[in-house]
């Protein structure tokens, strides 16, 4: 998980400074930035959500079977 975040970071942060630091003819727009921002807390905190439902959802899962093996033996 944090070699994908860090890629994820990394790759929005290079993405971001070339933006903002390109040829100086080329006004950037203003909402670039935020929604790029926006964009990244998004793409990254569904993921986060996702992995933490499945994760306590696997944990009751093995609890059961394990409890389950246990009386039944």
């Amino acid at each position: 998980m944090f070699f994908f975040l860090g890629i994820a970071i990394l790759f929005y942060s290079i993405f971001i400074f070339a933006t903002i630091f390109s040829s100086a003819d080329n006004a950037v727009p203003f909402f670039l930035v935020p929604f790029l921002l926006f964009h990244m807390s998004v793409m990254l905190g569904i993921p986060y959500f996702v992995i933490r439902r499945s994760v306590k959802r696997m944990i009751y899962d093995l609890e059961r079977d394990l409890h389950y093996w246990v009386t039944k033996n």
